[in-house]
């Protein structure tokens, strides 16, 4: 479980990034 947590965090962060990058596409 702990491990599935950690990867939870890591898409969020991707998630951010991505979202930045379509922020700065746009």
């Amino acid at each position: 479980m702990q491990q599935r947590n950690k990867i939870h965090l890591a898409s969020q962060s991707n998630f951010t990034q991505e979202e930045e990058n379509l922020i700065l596409t746009e």
